[in-house]
């Protein structure tokens, strides 16, 4: 991930579609805002000329199961590599 996206520093805090998409606003099929809305679990695949950008999320849920968070897990495979 440093060697496309800058050390963690520089990258903690920003929304994920500033760090990977490199977009100015939230994607269309943004799995983080799927799972708010939804409460479950939910992926998607960005394919891009030199490697696919694969997101996994998962809700978070406080004591009264609310969700209080998501969490979002991004795996960047370069083509022809896993």
């Amino acid at each position: 991930m440093e060697k496309r996206h800058g050390k963690l520093r520089e990258v903690k805090g920003k929304n994920c579609f500033d760090v990977f998409h490199e977009e100015m606003e939230i994607c269309k099929n943004c799995s983080t805002k799927k799972t708010f809305e939804t409460g479950k679990k939910n992926s998607a695949s960005i394919k891009k000329p030199d490697h696919t950008i694969e997101i996994s999320t998962s809700p978070i849920k406080d004591k009264r199961g609310r969700i209080a968070a998501v969490i979002e897990i991004v795996r960047v495979t370069k083509k022809g590599k896993n």
